[in-house]
This record gives structure tokens, C-alpha cells and sequence, in this order.
């Protein structure tokens, strides 16, 4: 597939009767090797020192050009055949490179700022930008706008300074941006899209995902711009849409809607961001832009980049597949018969923007064993055109089982996609199933222990079901309860002890399957208690040297200045029963105020400091955050409600060690530090419901956990014929994998 790069096309066409419609589609690719891209009208770049914006003039001695005003011709840039624009400062440069690894061709858009001076007396960049200003590419309040691109952040995205930046904004000049891609400072790629006001508005604005670090980055935004409610814009991150809003999504009304990219604001560093693949299309009929991109649906532009192979098996014998996988209950086949397998496979595109792909091979798998490969021919191999792959083998199995038939389909690249969803094949007589629905795991009983199987046959009926203890047979079962698929056995007055309650199925056909075993005890002692708290604190990352003891606890996941809590417990007192099992251990605190709510916050084991206390404890010197234990998800319905955290396996591992700890602490955050905020009652100031580690445990230990052996052996020998176990290598995608460049980028210039 050939793309035009650095196409600039304005119409005008017929929206409907009596009405006209203006479409402005721009295209920069840097295939000219120049910042301008080959446009009429070059994108314009946009420089800051110190907070003090500027472009860089047609007139060099023009020291007045400010980024807004479009109408100062003094002010347009003089980067027509330049390879790089650097206003004449050397903190921050625009430069075209030419390089094996681009997203789209051979060339890409380096964006250099140096920050380090930032906050110091010494100079700066604030602002290193290309922007489309100019009155041929502004947008107007009603204007849809589909708007795509790739950035790659190199290594210097490591570095840990502090906040967000902006690789990405729209504006309605003069104002605030209504909509701005940010990136963290903190050397973790996360990415959030702000809206100022129109969505969540904490800072950064609302978390989209991580960035690929060191890779290419595909972003796509569908926007209608709109102060009213029937506005929206909704993002797609590498093929995954990741953000969607119905609303406004204006700030104001102007005449002058434009975007920018690059690097800009909080730049407190030495940074370097790749762009490519830039393309916008806005006016008042999407559709109209859709054809002038020459594409025929939204559907067809969110494809656009995805070098992705798409494989998905169609037929196995005369059985098809739809989409959504085989016929209910999978497909059967008679023991001994041969297998025929049929999937369609195509790529769309190759590793680099608008190139043709190709499929390599399909292969087939039953379980992690492969059945065959299938070379590609022809247009499948050269473009990545649709095409059926057919494999013929023998027999799966001379005795029955159940097989899961995968295909995996290989691009020129390299990428590799397993098909989804499996499709279970049957051979001969299907196995039955069988859950073991009580007793509870960790049950205690005086008396008689009633345990209940469900069990079902898909091609026969269930002739008996075997209960067992360990390893004996308790008693069998032959007819379910009320003639349902319900089968129930008492086992009366059972000895004192710790027992693994199994059962066994048996079809009519003489095939049998195993629930999963389920440890209980009969006559145990369990014990009960609820240990206080004994000291708590809340921890503030923005002020990491003063001590907060509030009122109560908070919790507020806000990036790069989150404010935690801990709790510390006394555990002295289980110390004489160390020995014994921990049944369960949870953290219990009691929420009396939310923000942002509904969000998930989690609770980690602590290390390092442990006679902390709450009246001189911060940030610098409380516990280090150790292991996460477990998460909760909390609502405002959570209000005035205690919630519970569970520590049963770390409060277990530390009082089987050799010398237990007298106490424990505890660490609580947000999960996903998306500025979701719980307030928790303090043991401080005789509250009614403060933090608590409510312990159960038993003086008879539950038996170890039985695995179930897995009936089928995929890849033995059947029918003469060898099945060879060739094991998947590394993770197969089911979405669009990444691939690394074939060379690094080009190192930054020396300011």
C-alpha cells in the first residue's frame, strides 16, 4: 500500500441540500527530510525559554513573535527545506532524522528539550513544538476530528524528576487547552489525557495506560469539538481504546481551534520524544474526511498501523466455526478419525506504517503440542491478503479425550497471534464433569460431614459418583438428589482430624473425572481474636518530612504526591500459638470519607523501621512499602462501613518463623493512583471504630492441597502416529505486538 507523506488537501463539498462543508486533511510523514514535510504551509514551530514563548521569525532580528498570533506574518517559520529549526537557542531543537527504525518511511521528527536549568537562574526549554496554527489548518466549534500519530520516548524517559509534561494539546486561542496528552515525570510511561475542567480534572488528568518505552506509540483521537453535551472524544492506545467521553468537550468558543506536539511544560530534564505518522482530517462531516483519506469507515482508520496478523480457525471436518467459536458442547470426532483443520489468516500491514504485510506460516496446535504448519503462498505471502490454511493429520488420540485446537499465525515480521477462542474437539466418549460444592474450604465440623457434587455427562449420564477422604473411598452414590445433577453423601461421625474431600465421576461410557480436593478438619479448636491498633499515621509524599496525625487516616492517589497510610498491630499475644494454623487474618479499617470513588486500594506488607510511632512519623523515615497483599475495591456505599483487607498468608509466614516479630506494620495506597481518596477512622482520640487485625486460627492444620492429574497426555504416541511437543515460545499476542528497531536512535545534540 502506497501513502502520500506530506499531503495537504483543503475541500469543499456538499455536507447535504443547501449546506457546505470545509474538510482540512493534513499528512506529515518527513519523507522530504525537512521539518516543513513538503507542506505549502509548514507546520509552525513553537519555542519557550524560561516560560518566555516565541517562534522563530521570518525576520531573524524580529525578537516579538509570540505562538498565538496567526496573523503576524513576521512570525512564520523559516524551516521551509531545513532539517532542523532551533530558534537560534541550543536547549531545545526540531530536526528531521534519517533512520531505519521510523514508523512510517525512513525519516522521523527528533524533539529535543533540555530542562536541567529548570528552577535555577541558568536557561531552559519550556516549550519545544510544531503547531498548526495557521488559519488553513484551525477547527471550529461542531468540527469532528480524526487525529492519529506515533511517538517513541527514548531512554531519557527513565529519568525521575517530577509531575507530568505534555507531548500533545488542543486549544480554542486564547485559553487553556480542553483536551492535552501528558506524560509522567517519574520514569514509569504513564500517560493521562486532561481535559481542564470537562473530565476528571486532578492534575494530570484521567490515566490512559503506560507508553511503550524505547518502541513506537500509536494514539488515535475521534473528537466533536462541542461546548454542549453532544460532544465526545474517545482515544485508542496501541489499538486499545482507552478513553471515552460524551460531553463537552470545549472550554470555549473561538475562531481558532488549533493542536500542537512535542515537548512542553515541566521539561526538568534532558529529553527526547520521536514523532511520525502524522495525520489530522476535521470539519463538519467525518465521513468526508473518512474519504479523503481514502478509507470507507471508521473501523478501516482504527485498523490503520495495526501490524498485527489476524488468524481465526474456520472448519474443523465438516464442522464450521463462526465467530464466536465452535457450536456449544465443541466439536466431536470418532476415535481413530483423521483430523482436518482450516483457518484463515491475513495481515494487514507490514512493521512500518502503510506498507504491504505478509503471512508467513499458520500452525496448529492441540494444547502446547503442534499438529503442523502451514507455509503461506502467493498474495498471503507477498501483501498479507486474506487466505485458508489447510492441514490434514492423523488421528488425535486412539482413546478418547478432549483436545483445545489453536492456530497460530506468523507474520514477515515476525509477529506471532493465537487464534481466539480455542475450540474444544472431543474424540470418542467426552469425559464428565464434576464440582464439589460443599463443604467450604477450611470447614470445621463436630459431627457428620454432608458433601455435595454437582455432576453432569454432555453425550451420556452419570452412572455413580465415588466420595473420598485422602485416599479412601467414603462410599458411592448412583442416584443424583430429585433426579437433578445434584449428588449428596453423609459421611457420619468421622474421626477427630484433617481431611482432602475429594469425589469421582463416572459416565455410562466408563470415563471418570475428579473435582479438585478440598481440605476441612473434624473436631478442631478454632480460636478468635481481634487485635487494636496500636499506632497509625498518614504519610504525605508532597511534604515527606511532616508528620501528619490527623483525625483520621487518608488515602489519595494522587501521582507523584500521594498521601498513604500504616497501621501498626501488636502480635505478641499469638505468639503461644504460633505453632498452630492462621485460618484467616484480615486488616479491617472503617471509611468515613471518599472522593473519586468507586477505586481499588491495597494493602502491603512494610519493611525496614518498626518501632515507628505515630506522633513523629513521615515519609522519610516510616516503613519502607514492602510486598502487596491484597486490594479492595471501595465505593461511597463503602461510607460509614468497615472494609476488609486480607493478610491471612503473611501474617501466617511471619508467626511460623522461628522468632516472630512482636508487631506488624501495615501500608495502605491507592492501586491505581488515579486520585481516588478513602478517609479511614484513627485509633487517635478514642474513635469507636478503629483499625483492627481480626485472626482466626485452628490447633489442627489443614491437609496440603491435592493437584488433579490431567487426564489428556496431548502429545504422546497414537495411532502410529507422533505428535511432537513443540512448546510456544515466549507470550503469543492477541493483540497487535511491538517489535524494537532495528538500530537506536540517533543520540540527542550536545547543547
Amino acid at each position: 500500500m502506497q501513502v502520500a507523506l506530506g499531503l495537504l488537501l483543503l475541500l469543499s463539498a456538499g455536507a447535504g441540500p443547501g449546506a457546505e462543508a470545509s474538510v482540512v486533511h493534513v499528512k506529515v510523514g518527513f519523507e522530504t527530510g525537512t521539518v516543513d514535510s513538503g507542506l505549502a504551509e509548514p507546520l509552525k514551530p513553537s519555542f519557550s525559554i524560561n516560560g518566555d514563548g516565541w517562534v522563530p521569525g521570518k525576520n531573524p532580528t524580529n525578537s516579538d513573535c509570540q505562538p498565538d498570533p496567526a496573523d503576524n506574518d513576521n512570525c512564520w517559520p523559516e524551516s521551509i527545506g531545513e532539517q532542523s529549526v532551533d530558534g537560534g537557542r541550543s536547549v531545545h531543537s526540531l530536526t528531521v532524522r534519517n533512520v531505519s527504525w521510523a514508523r512510517e518511511g525512513d525519516h522521523v521528527l527528533e524533539i529535543y528539550a533540555d530542562g536541567r536549568n529548570y528552577g535555577s537562574s541558568g536557561t531552559y526549554a519550556f516549550r519545544s513544538e510544531l503547531s498548526a496554527v495557521q488559519d488553513e489548518y484551525v477547527f471550529l466549534p461542531g468540527d469532528y476530528q480524526l487525529y492519529s500519530m506515533s511517538f517513541w520516548l527514548d531512554s531519557s524517559y527513565d529519568q525521575v524528576s517530577k509531575y507530568s509534561g505534555l507531548l500533545m494539546q488542543w486549544k480554542m486561542s486564547p485559553g487553556y487547552p480542553h483536551g492535552a496528552l501528558r506524560i509522567s515525570n517519574l520514569g514509569d510511561y504513564r500517560l493521562y489525557f486532561r481535559g481542564y475542567h470537562l473530565w476528571e480534572d486532578n492534575g494530570d488528568g484521567k490515566y490512559i495506560g503506560q507508553a511503550k518505552p524505547q518502541a513506537w506509540n500509536d494514539i488515535k483521537f475521534f473528537y466533536k469539538k462541542s461546548i454542549n453535551s453532544d460532544g465526545f472524544v474517545q482515544v485508542w492506545l496501541n489499538g486499545e481504546l482507552v478513553f471515552d467521553h460524551t460531553g463537552p468537550t470545549l472550554l470555549k468558543i473561538t475562531d481558532r481551534g488549533y493542536t500542537k506536539f512535542g515537548q512542553y511544560t515541566e521539561i526538568r530534564d534532558e529529553r527526547i520524544v520521536y514523532y511520525d505518522a502524522v495525520e489530522f482530517c476535521h470539519g463538519a462531516d467525518y465521513q468526508e474526511c473518512l474519504t479523503e483519506m481514502g478509507l470507507s469507515s471508521l473501523d478501516e482508520w482504527l485498523q490503520l498501523g495495526d501490524d498485527a496478523p489476524v488468524v481465526g480457525i474456520t472448519r474443523i471436518n465438516d464442522v464450521e466455526i463462526g465467530a464466536a467459536g465452535a457450536p456449544s458442547g465443541g466439536v466431536t470426532s470418532p476415535v481413530g478419525q483423521n483430523l482436518t483443520l482450516v483457518s484463515e489468516a491475513f495481515d494487514r500491514e507490514g512493521v512500518k506504517w502503510g506498507t504491504d504485510g505478509g503471512v508467513q506460516q499458520v500452525e496448529f496446535f492441540a494444547g502446547n503440542c503442534s499438529l503442523g504448519v502451514v507455509a503461506a503462498t502467493g498474495a498471503a505471502a507477498t501483501t498479507g491478503a486474506a487466505a485458508n490454511f489447510t492441514l490434514s493429520t492423523g488421528a488425535l488420540s486412539a482413546t478418547d479425550g478432549s483436545y483445545l485446537i489453536t492456530a497460530v499465525v506468523t507474520d514477515a515480521d515476525g509477529n506471532a497471534v493465537k487464534s481466539e477462542p480455542s475450540i474444544t474437539v472431543h474424540v470418542g466418549n467426552q469425559a464428565p464433569v464434576a464440582t464439589l460444592t460443599s463443604p467450604a474450604v477450611g470447614a470445621n465440623f463436630d459431627a457428620d460431614v454432608d458433601i455435595t457434587v454437582s455432576a453432569t455427562d454432555a453425550d451420556g449420564s452419570i452412572s455413580s459418583v465415588d466420595f473420598f477422604a485422602g485416599s479412601t473411598n467414603l462410599g458411592t452414590v448412583t442416584t443424583s438428589d430429585a433426579g437433578d445433577d445434584t449428588y449428596t453423601f453423609t459421611w457420619s461421625s468421622p474421626p477427630d482430624g484433617a481431611y482432602s474431600i475429594t469425589a469421582v465421576a463416572t459416565d455410562n461410557g466408563g470415563r471418570n473425572s475428579s473435582t479438585s480436593a478440598v481440605g476441612i478438619t473434624v473436631g478442631a479448636t478454632l480460636t478468635n481474636a481481634e487485635l487494636a491498633c496500636t499506632e497509625d499515621a498518614t504519610l504525605r509524599q508532597s511534604s515527606p518530612t511532616s508528620n501528619c496525625n490527623w483525625g483520621d487516616n487518608e488515602v489519595y492517589g494522587k501521582p507523584d504526591a500521594q498521601n498513604v497510610a500504616i497501621a501498626k498491630f501488636d502480635i505478641s499475644s499469638l505468639h503461644s500459638d504460633a505453632q498452630l494454623e492462621v485460618r484467616s487474618a484480615t486488616v479491617d479499617i472503617y471509611v468515613v470519607g471518599t472522593k473519586n470513588l468507586p477505586g481499588v486500594f491495597a494493602i502491603y506488607a512494610t519493611s525496614g523501621q518498626s518501632d515507628w510511632e505515630e506522633t513523629s512519623v513521615n515519609y522519610n523515615n516510616a516503613p519502607d512499602r514492602a510486598a502487596k497483599l491484597s486490594t479492595q475495591a471501595i465505593d461511597e456505599a463503602d461510607e460509614e462501613e468497615y472494609v476488609s483487607f486480607d493478610v491471612t498468608e503473611y501474617l501466617a509466614q511471619l508467626l511460623a518463623e522461628a522468632s516472630p516479630p512482636t508487631t506488624v506494620s501495615f501500608w495502605f495506597e491507592s492501586d491505581d493512583q488515579d486520585y481516588h481518596k478513602l478517609e479511614f477512622e484513627s485509633r487517635r482520640d478514642d474513635k469507636s471504630h478503629k483499625p483492627r487485625l481480626d485472626v482466626s486460627w485452628s490447633d489442627t492444620p489443614l491437609p496440603a492441597a491435592v493437584d488433579v492429574a490431567d487426564e489428556q497426555d496431548l502429545c504422546a504416541t497414537t495411532n502410529g502416529t507422533s505428535l511432537v511437543s513443540v512448546p510456544v515460545s515466549g507470550e503469543l499476542e492477541t493483540t497487535a505486538p511491538t517489535s524494537a528497531p532495528s538500530a537506536a536512535p540517533t543520540p540527542a545534540p550536545t547543547p
